[in-house]
């Protein structure tokens, strides 16, 4: 008689040996690439809100 509880971790040991073996190194990259961009996404927001600022500050003295 086949022990399925004996094949069904066998499994799970390949399949999750496979999928850090595998998958995981390209989410670590997507992960990086995905903090970049929020990180850039981020200044350039910053960098914006401090134009608009300056800008009305600029405005608000000469009127």
């Amino acid at each position: 008689m086949i022990n399925y509880l004996q094949l069904f971790k066998l499994y799970i040991v390949y399949v999750h040996k496979f999928f850090i073996q595998s998958f995981v190194p390209h989410m670590a990259s997507l992960q990086e690439a995905y903090t970049n961009a929020m990180f850039r996404l981020h200044i350039r927001a910053q960098a914006t809100l401090q134009y608009i600022d300056n800008t009305t500050f600029q405005d608000l003295k000469t009127s």
